[in-house]
């Protein structure tokens, strides 16, 4: 079944001739934008401009030819698009590192947009986790459909930070309708250190995008008793849009090297003890 990846035209023009493949595409951990790909009779290729129809919200780009090379670690994310009856494999350096989930038995359209077609139980989709290292990935359609076009993504993996709030206290206390800040530790750890955190980048709030940084300590010190450097950082209560009743705080931020961070932790409003 023949999926509107591409107009008639230019279906017949980039589909059957396709470009010729490179040696290596790199590609880039990190980048916002999903990246589409085309095939003809399980051969994938790349979608250089006028060869396949980006997505209609604008966050795709088209891949070039694989392999895709890139440094780990990273989080693949593969997700078919348009019509729904295809499935794909995907292999690093050539080994097979799994396939993306079935499809379902009906076909559905979920049109161009990647976020979309990937948030559809009926859309084949899969995550893999790449660890640090060299990579180059290709992507095979399992399921013999005549041509089409799907997406990848490569996300930088989020590391988890603990966190303690008003180190030294004993009582991790916020009262949401404060004006006040909150003292927050990013805890050091065996496998993290809280020095290759770029403070520029931290958030704090209800959902951890809120940008209430104040500032942060210049120094490094082991507020957790480790041994280890911790760093403390600042935040604007106000501005953090925790309703009443709220008992969970979200971190996120980057370190130096632009890999993702998260952290949790829960507190209390009053009564702490």
């Amino acid at each position: 079944m023949l999926r509107h990846c591409l107009p008639a035209l230019v279906l017949l023009g980039a589909l059957l001739c396709p470009a010729p493949a490179h040696a290596a595409s790199p590609v880039v951990v990190g980048n916002t934008n999903w990246y589409e790909f085309r095939w003809l009779f399980s051969t994938v290729y790349g979608c250089p401009p006028g060869s396949c129809i980006p997505s209609d919200a604008d966050n795709s780009q088209g891949a070039d030819a694989p392999p895709w090379t890139f440094d780990g670690p990273a989080v693949l994310v593969v997700t078919d698009a348009f019509g729904s009856f295809n499935q794909f494999e995907v292999l690093d350096f050539g080994t097979s590192i799994g396939f993306t989930s079935d499809h379902g038995a009906d076909w559905v359209d979920c049109g161009n947009d990647p976020v979309v077609c990937l948030a559809n139980p009926a859309v084949s989709h899969g995550v893999f986790v790449l660890p640090a290292g060299a990579h180059s990935l290709t992507i095979r359609e399992t399921t013999g459909d005549i041509a089409g076009a799907a997406y990848f993504r490569l996300d930088s993996p989020v590391i988890p930070v603990a966190l303690d709030i008003r180190p030294g206290s004993g009582r991790n206390q916020i009262e949401p309708v404060s004006a006040a800040r909150v003292a927050i530790a990013l805890l050091s750890g065996a496998s993290f250190d809280a020095a290759s955190i770029d403070p520029t980048t931290l958030t704090f709030g209800r959902t951890g995008d809120e940008a209430t940084l104040a500032f942060c300590d210049e120094v490094l010190r082991d507020v957790s008793g480790d041994g280890l450097p911790d760093l403390v950082c600042h935040f604007d209560v106000a501005q953090s849009g925790f309703p009443p009743g709220s008992s969970v705080g979200v971190l996120k931020g980057e370190t130096t090297s632009g890999q993702q961070i998260r952290g949790q932790a829960t507190f209390c409003s009053r009564d702490c003890r």
